[in-house]
């Protein structure tokens, strides 16, 4: 039968994590039609991993700090990552900017905001300097903002231990806004799109000065609360705000309910959570190919990824560093939820692509089987 082989599939999927060749896999959550087929967990000793990459010199955290042991973004040491201090809440890297873009949609639904055209410099200049006087970065929106449409200088193709790589920049500096915003403009907002951290950082800014409420509070009260998630953490900059580029920590199965909340128009258990328009204005492609970005396959939404190359138009996905995913594919009312641990260049490269495997292994084999199982 079709469910036998969908259990064949899986335990093969379960071989190849346990297999080491894809370094760190830490969790894997499979749910369709709200049934659980697999929650793959996976014991890491990420002690030996850190001792390890001390004892081999390798760059345990952001070499503009120095080597704070505890440091939150310190991405080698086991009391932050990939756990957060032993529970069962998982770095989500920059699967957090997809519940950023969840956070404005809210905002805008209840009205803080006016919507996506929005000049954010309005917003931004009672607590901040703001940049250029060319002008360009006053015509800049949250639409551009969400878009990953904003092009400001952003080189984080540079090597990390670069000076001039922002996102290790952003990390080492004391405001993490102030810095985004010394950044300088490469064009006028909207001409073309390149992935910014320090953007998703700015849309955090914007909602605090339209909610009177930082990000995490926000989340807590409007997004968390109403799906019965009470358990989460998430990291602060050095000047308070939270980290929205990339600070959350979830456990798998709430991450999880952020899809099926998408899945389900934006309700849950009868309560309306954010807009069924919402959810299908920030998961339509903005930029319908991204390709020369060096992201082929995939269109962006609103800081949501859409993998229309291998699951079809109406997919979309959250990816973070060093391999977490939340992939939902409404149509077939399916859920998928990768956390790893595999940080550049700090403990032994993987000897295969994680992601390319498990993409490809759902797009050809289990996704069809489970639609196939009905």
């Amino acid at each position: 039968t079709d469910l036998a082989r969908v259990a064949d599939a899986l335990a093969g999927l379960d071989a190849s994590f346990r297999s080491g060749d894809f370094g760190n896999v830490d969790e894997f959550l499979l749910i369709k039609d709200r049934r659980t087929f697999a929650h793959f967990k996976y014991e890491r000793d990420y002690q030996y991993l850190y001792e390890w990459s001390v004892e081999n010199g390798q760059p345990v955290t952001n070499p503009f700090y120095g080597q704070l042991d505890s440091f939150p973004f310190n991405y080698a040491h086991p009391d932050w990552h990939p756990y957060y201090l032993d529970t069962e809440l998982h770095t989500l890297q920059s699967v957090t900017k997809s519940v950023v873009s969840i956070l404005a949609g809210i905002a805008i639904d209840r009205e803080a905001l006016s919507g996506v055209d929005e000049r954010i410099a309005e917003r931004l200049a009672k607590r901040y300097p703001l940049p250029l006087p060319d002008g360009r970065f006053g015509d800049a929106t949250l639409h551009h903002l969400l878009s990953m449409r904003l092009n400001m200088q952003w080189p984080s193709e540079l090597p990390f231990e670069h000076p001039d790589n922002p996102d290790a920049g952003i990390e080492a500096s004391t405001d993490w806004e102030r810095y985004v915003l010394s950044l300088p403009m490469e064009d006028r907002p909207g001409t073309s799109y390149k992935y910014n951290s320090g953007a998703t950082q700015l849309i955090g800014a914007v909602l605090r000065e339209a909610t009177g409420m930082d990000i995490e509070a926000y989340a807590r009260r409007h997004l968390f609360k109403p799906l019965g998630i009470d358990r989460f953490y998430w990291k602060k900059s050095p000047a308070g705000p939270s980290d929205a580029l990339g600070g959350l920590y979830l456990e798998s199965v709430d991450l999880a309910k952020l899809c099926q909340l998408y899945i389900d128009g934006g309700t849950w258990q009868g309560r309306a959570v954010v807009s069924a328009e919402w959810i299908e204005q920030s998961t339509s492609p903005v930029t319908p190919d991204i390709s020369e970005a060096g992201f082929p396959g995939y269109a962006y939404g609103y800081q949501w990824w859409l993998p229309y190359r291998q699951f079809g138009e109406n997919a979309f996905q959250a990816r973070g560093y060093g391999d977490q995913m939340l992939l939902c594919l409404p149509d077939q009312a399916i859920i998928v939820v990768l956390y790893s641990w595999n940080p550049y260049g700090v403990f032994p490269p993987p000897r295969k692509s994680l992601q390319a495997m498990l993409m490809s292994r759902l797009a050809k084999a289990l996704i069809p089987l489970l639609v196939n199982e009905q």
